[in-house]
């Protein structure tokens, strides 16, 4: 049996110290669950370009990727799910707008909200991300850069 394969870049959104979390809308798959701006690869997208388009589509914001602070790997029965989830900084988020189709709110956490368990997250990986985004450096987008240059 071949299985479905799933490219996905989420980034971190960091303003004042908290992340940016969307709140799926009732028709979608997960919903009603928190989640960070990002999506699924398109055509021929680098995990960059999806995780830029994903979020100006999503929060109508544009950003720029600093680095990496998790990649994941999930194996499941019927699909294989590569995720890699980055890190942007903003200070102005006046334009900061949820698209309404996936998501219908948003909210910023600081650390100790994230890690308190009283927000339902789409998946733990997220929460992961997101105190990993806030606690660590990440890594270099460089050395990501240089894989897919070496690919070409």
């Amino acid at each position: 049996m071949n299985k479905k394969l799933h490219l996905i870049g989420s980034v971190c959104i960091i303003n004042d110290n908290k992340v940016l979390f969307l709140k799926r809308t009732p028709n979608v798959d997960s919903p009603n669950v928190w989640s960070l701006p990002g999506g699924h690869v398109e055509n021929k997208e680098s995990f960059f370009q999806a995780a830029l388009r994903e979020v100006h589509e999503e929060t109508n914001l544009d950003i720029q990727l600093e680095g990496i602070t998790n990649t994941v790997h999930l194996s499941r029965k019927d699909s294989e799910y590569f995720m890699f989830f980055f890190v942007s900084h903003v200070e102005d988020t006046s334009n900061l707008k949820v698209d309404g189709k996936e998501n219908n709110e948003y909210c910023w956490l600081s650390l100790t909200k994230i890690e308190n368990n009283k927000i339902e997250f789409r998946h733990e990986l997220l929460k992961k991300a997101a105190i990993k985004a806030l606690t660590q450096k990440p890594t270099s987008l460089n050395l990501l850069n240089e894989y897919f240059e070496n690919e070409k």
